[in-house]
């Protein structure tokens, strides 16, 4: 069985006959199929319907395949998207043999460009250039051709495909029909490059299924596993990258713990001498390729992708041995910045990440992107990972950038707090202002250092605002500050903001400044009380515009009217500045000073 099995197999993978294969139906989905520009407008659509019509927007219908002379003959801008090596450029190339073999007489045009191949696209600088620069122009009467396309421009196809950018400004107003309005416009791309940029137009998406070649290909490679090393060097170079998506399947076909049909074609001895080597070459060849990119400081290494690439690869052995050799490794830091994570690679993650029981991981999410559901499948990976530096800030970041209705209850039972970076965008602070008043009681909130900061914070006023709304507040820096030589700094950046928003309160509250005055003094643990925060506050601005000191004089000017000031702490010349400031002499007690000096100072 096994033989007849690789013997017609062959014939797929260098074989000398050519076998005869139709060619994988695709869905055309015209009614609920959106780009991600365009999902937040649906969304506020459907919110108006009635329950029915609601509920029948959402029950699964069975929608008829559509083949590629459809596609070829349907009027609409066609978006074909699919994940690499699916079959896009096979689908496209199919639609060309079919556009050159019909038997209409009419006189029309089809252009294939590929995208990958840019030179000559961006160096055209007007539409003549992009169809006559990039193909062979014709024979004679170029001009009488131009115009006709210019004029029946319906009577044209122009195929993009493998768009990533829009760099060249013609077939930019080829997309946005600036040029030929009429034309029928084909781009193919991958989910990642999916962008609205592309999506100016009308377009009805289309997902490409392609031909299950990955499967049939890791079967063979696993059947040769002499080949198999040379599959992981092949992955790393430009050329043949698109190798990489053999690995999963090879991962998934080794899994010993998910049925397996394996046994019938190769011994269930050889697939375990494989599975022996195979996870700790992938992995050694992978970690090994993304050093040598980092020593080279190159500008997009890749080097999160293909961390998570073989998160992914793990998940799909379902190999615990595996996960601890790979995360060992990584001496037990996952650092996943800058990426925007599906639910798949998510699941894949948690799956890593639950493995190591013994020892906690380092997660790094720093400017992650992550959906509510993919989120969901991180949670459960949590009690694995070290809960301190910038993980609890990064979470917090996450949530609070999505338009998503994340559940801020399930990641405020972490540890309580809600942890934001003191120099973080004002979006995030009025966001969390947000969050903090739709909670039942009040939210102790967590303020990060990354860096010292300027005074003067964007977010105080977003911060002044949820004061009725927070509990408690802490504060933390980075682990530097801990030096000797960095000693106090937390201690100065807590006073500099306390005086920031002191500031703020005085500036634009001026009815209720002394209220907000004492719920900051509860709330930070500055060594200072309410006589006194005139002359800090005094000393904090003294370095501002004189006219900006003016704005303050009423703040100024409503001290108590008894001051109670310990010259011990206090600059003398502050005190007289401010007193100087006072529309009527005011009674002040002095003390941590002698005789003569408080003789002097009451003069």
């Amino acid at each position: 069985m096994s033989n007849k099995f690789w013997g017609e197999s062959k014939k797929l993978f260098g074989g000398n006959k050519k076998p005869d294969l139709s060619y994988a139906t695709l869905v055309l989905d015209t009614d609920e199929s959106v780009s991600p520009s365009k999902i937040k407008k649906v969304k506020k659509k459907k919110s108006k319907l009635s329950r029915p019509k609601k509920l029948r927007k959402y029950i699964p219908e069975e929608k008829p395949d559509i083949s590629p002379s459809e596609l070829l003959e349907t009027d609409k801008n066609i978006l074909l998207v699919g994940k690499p090596g699916i079959g896009k450029t096979a689908l496209t190339h199919e639609m060309l043999r079919l556009w050159a073999e019909r038997e209409s007489k009419e006189l029309d045009y089809m252009f294939y460009f590929d995208m990958r191949e840019t030179s000559d696209i961006i160096r055209a600088k007007n539409l003549e250039e992009l169809l006559f620069g990039v193909f062979c122009e014709p024979d004679e009467g170029k001009d009488e051709v131009l115009q006709d396309i210019k004029r029946h421009s319906d009577n044209v196809i122009i195929i993009f495909d493998g768009i990533t950018n829009l760099s060249s400004q013609v077939v930019k107003k080829v997309l946005t029909k600036k040029l030929l309005p009429l034309a029928k416009i084909i781009i193919t791309c991958r989910p990642d490059d999916e962008d609205e940029d592309f999506l100016s137009g009308d377009f009805d998406r289309v997902e490409v299924k392609g031909f299950m070649q990955e499967f049939f290909a890791a079967l063979w490679i696993l059947k040769n596993p002499d080949k198999i090393r040379d599959v992981f060097q092949q992955c790393l170079t430009e050329e043949k990258k698109q190798m990489k998506h053999l690995i999963p399947f090879m991962c998934r076909l080794l899994n010993e713990k998910s049925p397996s049909l394996m046994k019938h074609l190769i011994p269930d001895q050889d697939l375990k001498n494989t599975s022996n080597w195979f996870f700790k070459e992938l992995i050694n060849t992978f970690l090994l390729h993304l050093c040598e990119q980092e020593e080279a400081d190159t500008e997009d290494s890749g080097l999160h992708v293909d961390i998570l690439f073989l998160c992914q690869c793990l998940y799909e052995s379902q190999s615990p041995e595996a996960c601890i050799y790979f995360l060992n490794k990584l001496k037990y830091r996952l650092d996943l910045s800058g990426v925007s994570v599906d639910p798949y690679p998510c699941c894949a993650v948690a799956y890593v990440v639950t493995q190591s029981e013994k020892k906690k991981i380092c997660l790094n999410l720093e400017d992650v992107v992550i959906s509510e559901q993919g989120m969901r499948q991180l949670f459960e990976c949590f009690k694995n990972v070290q809960w301190s530096g910038p993980l609890p800030r990064q979470l917090w970041e996450i949530f609070l950038i999505n338009e998503e209705q994340m559940n801020f209850v399930s990641l405020l039972s972490l540890d309580g707090n809600l942890h934001l970076l003191v120099d973080g965008e004002k979006k995030l602070f009025e966001r969390a202002a947000e969050v903090m008043q739709r909670m039942h009681t009040k939210v102790n909130v967590c303020l990060h250092w990354d860096k010292e900061t300027p005074a003067c914070h964007s977010q105080c006023e977003s911060l002044l605002k949820a004061l009725p709304f927070i509990s408690s507040l802490s504060f933390r820096g980075p682990v530097s500050w801990r030096q000797e030589k960095y000693h106090g700094t937390l201690e100065r950046e807590q006073k500099r903001l306390f005086m920031d928003l002191c500031l703020k309160a005085a500036l634009h509250d001026k009815e209720k400044n002394k209220d907000i005055l004492k719920r900051l003094l509860l709330l930070f643990p500055v060594k200072t009380d309410i006589d006194n925060i005139f002359l800090d506050l005094f000393e904090h601005v003294k370095e501002f515009s004189s006219d900006f000191k003016m704005a303050l004089k009423p703040f100024f000017q409503s001290a108590p009217a008894v001051w109670s000031i310990n010259l011990s702490e206090r600059k003398t010349s502050i005190l007289l500045e401010v007193l100087k400031l006072q529309p009527e002499k005011k009674q002040v007690e002095l003390t941590g000073c002698s005789h003569e000096e408080r003789g002097a100072k009451e003069k």
